[in-house]
């Protein structure tokens, strides 16, 4: 059985819009509008491992794929 963070997330619906990959990691939101607003939204930024591309998906990440 492969073992993997709950930071690494496959999304079924969700993928990388330059590259197609649906393995994204959540990362930190950077100043006031990723921090306060697009979270307080429910918006959450992703980055793609491979092109390093950033999305901003509901999905928050870090409870095992739960929400």
């Amino acid at each position: 059985m492969q073992h993997r963070s709950t930071s690494h997330l496959d999304f079924p619906d969700a993928s990388c819009v330059d590259c197609g990959n649906r393995y994204l990691r959540r990362i930190p939101g950077r100043g006031f509008l990723q921090n306060k607003v697009l979270a307080f939204l429910g918006f959450f930024p992703w980055e793609c491992p491979i092109c390093r591309q950033v999305g901003y998906f509901r999905k928050q990440g870090g409870d095992g794929g739960q929400g």
